[in-house]
């Protein structure tokens, strides 16, 4: 996986799954994402990075947008701006499932950058709940 920072869409595994959202008719593509991650034991880090782009749409979509999001997810928000709780809800709980025990966080121990990592998700939460 090339990542270059902490935040959900600064991975090649976001930026892809970007491309899928874009042209997304509705909600499922987020639904799917996440669902992905709270089935799995120990969600593998390509799920986790696309769960976590899609925990941040949700945010957005519950008026609770990360400081910087791509252009693409505005204008996704814009043009989808219809949510439930419930997807909130699963957004939030995906998130937690990564935070304690995934991949993803495997990768961040062994690159030294737990807490930074641990930060922005619990920022996440903040705003997801």
């Amino acid at each position: 996986m090339s990542t270059w920072g902490f935040g959900a869409f600064e991975n090649d595994d976001a930026l892809a799954w970007l491309g899928d959202l874009e042209d997304a008719p509705n909600q499922t593509i987020l639904d799917n994402a996440l669902q992905l991650v709270i089935n799995a034991s120990v969600p593998p880090e390509h799920d986790c990075n696309e769960a976590l782009a899609s925990a941040e749409v949700v945010a957005a979509l519950h008026n609770s947008p990360a400081y910087s999001l791509p252009k693409e997810v505005t204008d996704w928000v814009k043009a989808h701006p219809d949510t439930t709780d419930a997807l909130r809800e699963k957004a939030l709980l995906a998130t937690e499932v990564i935070l304690a025990d995934s991949k993803l966080r495997q990768y961040w121990v062994e690159e030294d950058d737990l807490d930074v990592w641990k930060d922005e998700l619990e920022d996440l939460i903040l705003r997801l709940k």
